[in-house]
C-alpha cells in the first residue's frame, strides 16, 4: 500500500510539475510575442525617424543651395563717449611720454657735457691746486663779473684765432703770388 500511495503521490507531483512547465512555456511564448511586438514597434518608429531625417536633410541641402556664396557686410564704425575719452587719454599719454623722452634726451646730452667738464676741473684740482683755488676764489667773490671776464676772454681768443687763420691765408696767398711773379720773370 505504501508503494501505491508513493506512486500516486509521485504521479501527482509529476502532473503538477508538467502543469508548471506548461504555464512557464506558455508565459515565455507570451513574453516573446510581447517582446517581438515591441521590437516591431521600435523598428517602425526608427524607420519613421529615418524618413523624417532624410526629409530634413533634403530641406537643409535645398536651403544651403539658396544661401549665396558671398555675403556683403556693411560696417559702420561708431565711437561712443567712453571710447572717445579713452582715445583722448591715450593721445594725451602719448604726448606726455614724447615730451618726457625729449626732455630726458636733452638733459642727458647736457649731463654728459657737465660730466666731462667736471672731470676736467677735478684734473686741474689735482695737477694745479693753486690755480683752481684762485678760480674758486674769483668766482665766489663776484660770479657775474667772473662770467663776463670768461666770455670776454673767449671772444678775444676767438678773434685772435680768426686773425691768425686770416694771416696764414694771406701769407699763403703772398707766397703763391711771389711764386707766380718768379715764374713770370723766368
Amino acid at each position: 500500500m505504501i508503494e501505491e500511495r508513493d506512486l500516486i503521490q509521485s504521479n501527482l507531483d509529476l502532473q503538477e510539475a508538467l502543469v508548471i512547465l506548461y504555464q512557464r512555456l506558455d508565459g515565455n511564448s507570451q513574453l516573446e510575442q510581447q517582446q517581438k511586438a515591441e521590437q516591431g514597434e521600435l523598428i517602425s518608429q526608427t524607420r519613421k525617424l529615418i524618413a523624417e531625417l532624410k526629409s530634413s536633410s533634403r530641406q537643409i541641402e535645398q536651403a544651403s543651395h539658396d544661401i549665396p556664396r558671398t555675403v556683403s557686410v556693411n560696417l559702420h564704425h561708431r565711437f561712443d563717449k567712453a571710447a572717445k575719452y579713452t582715445i583722448l587719454g591715450l593721445v594725451g599719454s602719448l604726448i606726455i611720454t614724447a615730451i618726457s623722452v625729449g626732455g630726458w634726451i636733452a638733459t642727458s646730452r647736457t649731463n654728459t657735457a657737465l660730466e666731462k667738464n667736471d672731470l676736467k676741473y677735478r684734473y686741474l684740482l689735482l695737477t694745479q691746486p693753486g690755480l683752481t683755488m684762485n678760480l674758486d676764489s674769483l668766482y665766489s667773490i663776484n660770479p657775474e663779473r667772473f662770467e663776463q671776464v670768461v666770455l670776454e676772454s673767449e671772444e678775444k681768443n676767438r678773434a685772435i684765432q680768426n686773425a691768425e687763420a686770416l694771416a696764414r691765408a694771406k701769407e699763403k696767398e703772398t707766397k703763391e703770388a711771389q711764386e707766380k711773379v718768379e715764374k713770370l720773370k723766368k
